[in-house]
């Protein structure tokens, strides 16, 4: 299932529930990742600091993957459902 991430909170979301939904719990996920069990919940709860390895391989754990694309021209849409225009002007 293709799913379009724009914000932190999204991520977390699809992270915890790719993992329940494999039934893998949170200490299951740590011990592969050589990591603590409350650092995968800081993980799930708030993705602002991974990096950008670290997040590839909790996707690759998971059976995810990660893919960029250009986004669609127009109104960008925040968080809050609030648009505004896309702040960066193309040539």
């Amino acid at each position: 299932m293709k799913r379009i991430i724009n914000h932190p909170s999204q991520l977390a979301s699809v992270l915890q529930s790719t993992r329940k939904h494999q039934k893998i719990t949170q200490a299951q996920l740590a011990l592969v990742l050589n990591a603590s069990q409350p650092a995968v919940s800081r993980l799930e709860l708030n993705p602002n600091n991974i990096r950008f390895g670290d997040l590839l391989r909790v996707c690759h754990l998971l059976g995810l993957e990660l893919s960029i694309n250009e986004k669609q021209q127009g109104i960008e849409q925040t968080p809050s459902g609030v648009g505004h225009p896309n702040k960066i002007k193309r040539a």
